[in-house]
């Protein structure tokens, strides 16, 4: 998972004007520490290639405002080899270089 993508988590899990009660800073900190328990997780980075990658998919996709927290997403995942990215979030869809796929469908 993309490291942009844990604290997108953090900061969704502990608004309180997203959820009522919210977690804690403690509880969602556990949620994370225990999905890096597993044996399969791993955070992926952006490394040298992440501007170019995130240049051509902005372009490409023409993309404004909120957008581009997606193309960051996408970019990280094609810069580390992610061939297929799990999500119900349809606007991945825009990035025709990574394949996205709703796992609730």
């Amino acid at each position: 998972m993309a490291v942009s993508c844990l604290h997108e988590f953090l900061a969704i899990a502990t608004h309180p004007k997203v959820f009522k009660p919210a977690s804690s800073v403690d509880q969602a900190l556990a949620q994370v520490d225990a999905w890096l328990a597993s044996p399969q997780a791993q955070v992926l980075h952006s490394g040298p290639q992440h501007w170019r990658i995130l240049s051509e998919l902005s372009r490409k996709a023409r993309l404004q405002g909120g957008q581009f927290h997606d193309a960051r997403i996408a970019a990280i995942c094609i810069e580390n080899g992610v061939s297929v990215l799990w999500s119900a979030d349809r606007d991945f869809g825009r990035f025709k270089t990574l394949k996205t796929v709703n796992p609730l469908v």
